[in-house]
This record gives C-alpha cells, sequence and structure tokens, in this order.
C-alpha cells in the first residue's frame, strides 16, 4: 500500500483486523476452557468494533473526496 493514501493506510488495517477477528474467533472455537472463550470472544468483539470504526472513517474519507 501506498503509506501516503489514507484509504489505502485504512483498508490495510481493515485487512488485518479481519484477520484477527478470524483468529480470535477460531481460538475461542477450539478451547474447551470456559475462561478462555469467554475472553477470546470478548476480544474478537474488539476487533468488530475496530472494523465498524475503521469502516466508518474509511466512508468520511471517500465522502469528503467525493463531497
Amino acid at each position: 500500500p501506498d503509506f501516503d493514501k489514507p484509504v489505502e493506510v485504512i483498508s490495510m488495517a481493515m485487512s488485518i483486523e479481519a484477520q484477527a477477528l478470524d483468529l480470535y474467533t477460531r481460538a475461542s472455537r477450539s478451547t474447551d476452557d470456559k475462561e478462555n472463550t469467554e475472553m477470546l470472544e470478548r476480544i474478537a468483539q474488539e476487533e468488530i468494533y475496530h472494523l465498524e470504526q475503521l469502516g466508518t472513517l474509511l466512508d468520511n474519507i471517500v465522502e469528503g473526496a467525493n463531497g
């Protein structure tokens, strides 16, 4: 990505967050320990929040460029 282009940086960050979400979701399903499952599910929810925030940021940048 071109680190001078905010859209590319945010897109890359979203990709990383999506990979993290997948990792924590899979890990939560693979453990038999209830506490670990709950912790990993909480972390996965944080990744969803990060994706939402980055999506909003991306939308605002794109709208600003087109507006």
